[in-house]
Order: C-alpha cells, then sequence, then structure tokens
C-alpha cells in the first residue's frame, strides 16, 4: 500500500545517481514542478498533507526518485515563496507549510493567494535588492524561469505571471517598473516601490537571503551595510538642518566633492561644522565642530592641503554669509581666531568658492571676483555676470593653464577667460561660446583645461566644446525627461565623464573612444529628420546605477590606474557613500557602500 511505503533519507550518492539515470533531468523537473504546484494548491485551504496524497497524486511511477523531488520542490519553496515543508508527524507522515517570510503586510492581497503572492513578491525584491537596487525585468524573468515559474506561461498558483509583477505589484505600489535610461530599444527595469519600503526592510530581506543560502547576512558586506544604514536611519531621521545631515547648496544643503588625483578629499558644510573626507580608503580626515566655526554654508578645500575657505549659513551661524574666511588648520593653537587667516567680505552672499595654488575666485550672484593668493591677497579681476543664483563657475587646477569658465551674459551662453593672458586690474572681455538654448544650469572643466563641459535647466543634453576653437565636440544625452544636474565631473585623463541628477541616476560616458557610448537604433537607419536626427546624434551613457532619488548627490571618479579597474563614487546629501566599478562594455557593479556621517576620527587632517 501506498501508505506503507518505505521512503529512505539515507540514499547514497550513487543510489541516488543510478535512479535519477531512468529518467530524463526534464521529466524530474516537470515532476518537481508538479508538486510545487499540488503543494500550493492543497496549502491555500490550510489542510495538512499527508504523503500518501503526494505519492498517488503526484509522484506516481517516480517513486525511486522520491527524495530527489521533494528535495528540489522544498527548495523551491524555500527560494521562491519564502515555505518551509515541514513534517508535524512523523509516523503518518503528515506535512504542513510554514512560513519563513520577512514581515510583508500585503494588505492589498486577497486573503486567499496572500502567502503565495507574498512569496513571489519578496523572491523579487530580494532579487533586486542584491542586485544592488535594481533589476533588469529580463533578469527577473531569468531568474524566476529557473524557479520553475514561467513569466510567458498561465501558473495554476499565480496566474499570469507577467500581468501580476509588471501590473498588479506595481499598481500595489510593492514595484517600480520603469525604463532604463540610456537604452535604445524599450528594456525595463525593476526597483522597489513606496509600499515595499514601508512594509518591509533591507535587513529583512538581507536575512531572508541569508537564511535561503545558510549564510551569515554579513557576508554580502556592501548589501549588509546599506541594510544597516537603512535601519539606522530609520531610527533616527535628521530634518533639513539638523546636525545629523550635511549641508547642501549655499542656502541650502551643500557638499563639495572631488576625485582629481589619487589623494582626494570631499568636504560636508553642516550645522554642526566642517568635515573633511579621504576617499579611498574612506574615512574622516578632520572636522571643525561647532564651537569653532558655527553653521557653515559652503566649504572649500585647496586641494589636499590645510586651507579651507569657509562661508557661514545655516540655523546658527558663526561667521556672516557676505565673509569668505581662510581656515589654515596647520597655524599653532586652538581657537578658531588662531587658525582664521584671511577674510574677503563683500556686499552680498558668497555664492561658490574656487581655489588654486596661486589664486581664489569668489562667486556672488552678479560678479566674481579674482585675487591672488595665499601670500598678500591682491583683487586682480572682477567680471559681472548674467544673474547666477547658483553660483556657478569653475577653475582650471593645471599649472600650464590658468583658465576660468562660468555663465555669460547671453541665456545659455559660457564665457571663458584666460586668467594668465589678462592685466590684473583690468574688466577683460572673456570670449564666448553659445552652448544651449536654456539656462545654464551645471558647467565643468576637465583637468588640462581643454575641454569644457556644460548642461542647461532641461538637463537632458551635455556637451562638451574645445576651450581653444569653442567648437562642439560631441553631445551627450542623460535622458529624455527633464533633469535637474547636480554634478558633470571629468576622470583625471579624460577619457570618461560623470554625471548625476534629481533621477536618481548616474550616468558615465565615454570620451577617448566615444564608440563605447550606446546611441539610438534610428542612427543606423540613415536620414531622418531635422528635430529627429537632434535625437538620433546624441551619444547615450554607456553605464549608470542609481543612488536614491530623493537625495541630491555629487559625483567623481575614484583612482584609476593600468592595474585598476575604473569607479565611479557618489557621495549623497542623505550621509550615503556609494563605489560603483564600470567596465568598457558597460557592465556597471557596486563595489561600496558605506554611511560617512557615522565614520568619525578624531586624528587632525
Amino acid at each position: 500500500m501506498e501508505e506503507d511505503y518505505a521512503l529512505t533519507q539515507t540514499q547514497t550518492t550513487s543510489q541516488v545517481q543510478q535512479n535519477l539515470e531512468r529518467f530524463s533531468e526534464a521529466q524530474v523537473d516537470q515532476k518537481v514542478s508538479e508538486l510545487v504546484q499540488f503543494l500550493l494548491i492543497k496549502d491555500q485551504k490550510k489542510i495538512p498533507l499527508r504523503r500518501a496524497d503526494i505519492l498517488k497524486n503526484v509522484i506516481k511511477d517516480y517513486k525511486e526518485v522520491y527524495c530527489e523531488i521533494i528535495n528540489r520542490a522544498s527548495r523551491t519553496l524555500q527560494q521562491v515563496f519564502g515555505l518551509q515543508l515541514v513534517e508535524i508527524d512523523t509516523k503518518h507522515h503528515i506535512y504542513i507549510l510554514v512560513s519563513n517570510l520577512p514581515r510583508l503586510d500585503g494588505e492589498n492581497l486577497k486573503q486567499d493567494d496572500r502567502t503565495a503572492k507574498l512569496g513571489l513578491l519578496t523572491v523579487i525584491l530580494s532579487f533586486i535588492y542584491m542586485k544592488g537596487n535594481a533589476a533588469k525585468e529580463s533578469d527577473v524573468w531569468e531568474m524566476l524561469k529557473k524557479l520553475q515559474v514561467e513569466p510567458g506561461k498561465r501558473h495554476e498558483v499565480f496566474g499570469n505571471v507577467r500581468e501580476l509583477v509588471t501590473v498588479e505589484f506595481v499598481q500595489q505600489k510593492y514595484l517600480e517598473y520603469s525604463r532604463m535610461p540610456n537604452t535604445d530599444l524599450a528594456e525595463f527595469q525593476f526597483q522597489w516601490g513606496l509600499r515595499a519600503t514601508k512594509e518591509t526592510s533591507k535587513m529583512q530581506i538581507l536575512h531572508f537571503v541569508a537564511k535561503i543560502q545558510s549564510k551569515d547576512p554579513t557576508a554580502w558586506t556592501s548589501q549588509y551595510n546599506e541594510a544597516a544604514a537603512a535601519e539606522a536611519l530609520s531610527h533616527h531621521t535628521s530634518a533639513p538642518g539638523d546636525a545629523g545631515g550635511a549641508s547642501w547648496g549655499a542656502r541650502r544643503r551643500k557638499q563639495s566633492a572631488w576625485s582629481t588625483s589619487p589623494t582626494g578629499c570631499f568636504c560636508c558644510a553642516m550645522e554642526s561644522g566642517v568635515r573633511i573626507y579621504n576617499v579611498e580608503p574612506l574615512m574622516e580626515k578632520g572636522h571643525l565642530d561647532h564651537e569653532q566655526v558655527g553653521s557653515v554654508a559652503l566649504v572649500e578645500m585647496l586641494h589636499r592641503s590645510n586651507l579651507l575657505a569657509i562661508v557661514g549659513g545655516g540655523g546658527n551661524p558663526k561667521f556672516s554669509e557676505i565673509s569668505v574666511l581662510i581656515w589654515d588648520d596647520a597655524r599653532e593653537g586652538k581657537g578658531g581666531k588662531d587658525k582664521l587667516v584671511l577674510e574677503f567680505t563683500f556686499t552680498k552672499p558668497a555664492l561658490a568658492v574656487r581655489m588654486r595654488h596661486d589664486k581664489i575666485i569668489i562667486v556672488l550672484r552678479n560678479r566674481i571676483y579674482v585675487y591672488s593668493f595665499p601670500e598678500n591677497p591682491t583683487k586682480l579681476f572682477e567680471f559681472d555676470t548674467r544673474d547666477n543664483p547658483k553660483g556657478l563657475c569653475d577653475l582650471c587646477p593645471s599649472l600650464e593653464k590658468q583658465l576660468l569658465v562660468f555663465p555669460g551674459h547671453k541665456c545659455g551662453s559660457l564665457q571663458l577667460v584666460d586668467l594668465s593672458s589678462t592685466q590684473p586690474g583690468t574688466s577683460s572681455a572673456p570670449f564666448t561660446i553659445n552652448a544651449h538654448q536654456g539656462e545654464i544650469a551645471c558647467v565643468s572643466l576637465n583637468q588640462p583645461g581643454t575641454v569644457v563641459a556644460s548642461a542647461s535647466r532641461q538637463g537632458t543634453l551635455i556637451r562638451l566644446f574645445d576651450t581653444q576653437s569653442k567648437e562642439k565636440l560631441v553631445e551627450l544625452r542623460r535622458g529624455t525627461d527633464p533633469a535637474t544636474l547636480y554634478c558633470i565631473n571629468f576622470s583625471h585623463d579624460s577619457s570618461f565623464l560623470c554625471a548625476s541628477s534629481d533621477k536618481g541616476t548616474v550616468h558615465v560616458f565615454a570620451l577617448k573612444d566615444t564608440r563605447l557610448n550606446r546611441r539610438s537604433a534610428l542612427a543606423r537607419v540613415g536620414k531622418v529628420g531635422p528635430v529627429i536626427g537632434q535625437y538620433v546624434d546624441s551619444q547615450w551613457s554607456l553605464a549608470s546605477f542609481t543612488v536614491p532619488a530623493e537625495s541630491a548627490c555629487v559625483c567623481a571618479f575614484g583612482r584609476s590606474s593600468a592595474k585598476t579597474v575604473n569607479s565611479v563614487i557618489a557621495i549623497c546629501v542623505d550621509g550615503t557613500f556609494h563605489k560603483y566599478v564600470f567596465t568598457p562594455d558597460g557592465n556597471c557593479n557596486r563595489e561600496a557602500f558605506d554611511v560617512y556621517l557615522d565614520i568619525c576620527d578624531d586624528d587632525d587632517f
């Protein structure tokens, strides 16, 4: 009788192999799929499962490989649905399915299919998180196929799987389903939706993955650090302007980040003072507390030196917003007055500061001042500008070229001036590049000062110009939807360019070999109309990655050499640090994640 059929769980490897050889892999997989569906259907009514029923209704002529089938089915139940097959009566061999899922409320899921659908949803959320918070649609379908959930076939439990995932889960805000940036064909990706972030957590999902793979959650260092940071932030969320957050902007929150040499640093202007960090490895190199400098709106470091330019601001400033103070941390003495060595005061707020070894540039809303620096500061030049509320400008750090760029008087234009060829005390007329039709929103020079990159407030295009000939070199497309660009940066050798925006995506473009960039499929068609032609001619980023969309960020390139891969670092105003490595073929993977505001070092920098 089937009830008395003895099924040993201690078959030798050779016995299992011999039994499996009687059937094809496809036949065994089919039985596994049938058993999984049978168990799920029976579990809908919460009726305990009898082994005799399993043998009679599913296993049938496959009794010799029952153990292998049940083991594979158990793994699928665990990985896809978060369900564990538990024997509650060893005498009569009666089983139940127990949920091992992290908490998900599933308020919008019907009661009769809640467990199964939440299981599928949890697997997808896990896959997205382990992929770096975004997963290609094709990768998700491939993962589900391996778990015997075919998106193109009607499932006995889920019905239309593709519709469930792309419509139902999306409408319920468990998932976000959006077109991937910089793809010619309609390629889509999945990310966590707002409901998922409310009903579960990254740490719960990571523990779920760890349990399935019998590992400790810390085995995934990057994901664990991110999950731990999210847990900490959920327990202590600082409001804008609190001491816990980094500042961005003179009247907003501001960070300065650069990685133009192997010894890159970035500075944070905060309500609680100033922090200075080393990038690789990430560590705090120094800080100025509130007692020393008060709340700070703007901070800029001269390369990697002891000199800082500070502008007061925020909720409790010690210094005025119309003054730029130079702080020399190498000077003797503990008090702030001992270390403040220079002060530049104006009639209007200072919006930006740029420094090089021999000059300091201070940007007001309608005027830019250039002084000799740091010995015996003398005003060299002043330039009237178009209304410049963001304090846009950039200064070439090269010893050979003293090029300064800022918005021109005409809307969408750039003004460039070579400070070395201009007579001190004169009001020189910089040469102009008509870069965009709309207002300039972002501008950057490469290290040698030979190329300038800019974007307008539309934020869809980045254009590069030769600073000598003023000719346009290339047009790069960030996307088709308007966006606010936070940052544009060149790699040290000008081979690549990165850009960040309020879309939560950091894009990487190739400059030395522009064939690496993606192009529209229409570019291969031939001649097109003038409007479409502008779209077709643009080049799309070769690689991209996502950061929290609600958090402004700056980006820069990490160290690179013949032996190391290319990397991009993104530093977000929410206190998170992201490092991604990319290859010329467009692969981009996260290498590091941390919360820099949690890193403290009392050593002086």
